[in-house]
């Protein structure tokens, strides 16, 4: 497409070898449609937004997770206080010994599904393993590229440990009364949501589920 906008290694990357790197974005604003010359990781902590992804658009709250490939085009729009961390990552750069396609969906032309989610237990796993990549990242010894390519390594295999898609049943019956609101907001974009439905059919203490849900998702 004439005039779309891309996102350039050289503008997130410190160096040419570089190949793994944290975006911060405290807060995402709205962001026009554009793709890359690098693939990412899209985490959200809190709030909410939609996210439009090769003109799907996607409602996003905490604990959504996507695997954005280079070619794809996708933009943020209606964000509130939307919070999010974007793994970078140059796959013609990544030279540590490591079988990443079978963690990565859609890398090296493997089957690709953009959208999973991932339950509070999981993201206290995943922030602690982010927050020492970042640091890796930011470094510029000798060291820091083969580190932040480990750390990268043990957030694929992360996310594929605690990551399960919205519709898998089983996954979703394991996690806490709020992540499964926030799994059934996630698919209800074009259908009406009851949240007192919701909480008759899967009951909870309503107070304190309401306060939990509030403090969530912002």
């Amino acid at each position: 497409m004439a005039g779309q906008l891309v996102l350039r290694k050289d503008e997130f990357f410190a160096s040419p070898t570089q190949a793994v790197a944290v975006a911060d974005r405290y807060p995402q604003n709205v962001f026009a449609e554009h793709t890359h010359e690098f693939c990412e990781l899209v985490l959200v902590w809190r709030g909410n937004g939609l996210h439009i992804l090769n003109d799907r658009p996607w409602r996003i709250t905490r604990g959504d997770l996507f695997y954005i490939r280079a070619e794809d085009k996708h933009s943020y729009a209606s964000v509130n206080d939307l919070v999010l961390q974007n793994i970078i990552y140059c796959p013609d750069r990544l030279r540590l010994n490591f079988d990443w396609a079978a963690h990565i969906p859609g890398l090296f032309g493997t089957p690709w599904q953009p959208h999973w989610r991932i339950g509070s237990s999981g993201m206290a796993q995943v922030r602690q393993v982010i927050n020492q990549l970042e640091h890796e990242s930011a470094r510029q010894d000798a060291q820091a590229d083969s580190m932040a390519e480990l750390l990268f390594a043990q957030l694929a295999l992360t996310l594929q440990r605690y990551r399960y898609a919205t519709d898998n049943l089983a996954a979703t019956q394991s996690e806490t009364q709020l992540d499964k609101l926030l799994t059934e907001l996630a698919g209800s974009l074009n259908r009406p949501f009851n949240l007192e439905l919701f909480v008759c059919v899967k009951p909870a203490a309503n107070a304190r589920y309401a306060s939990s849900f509030a403090s969530k998702r912002g």
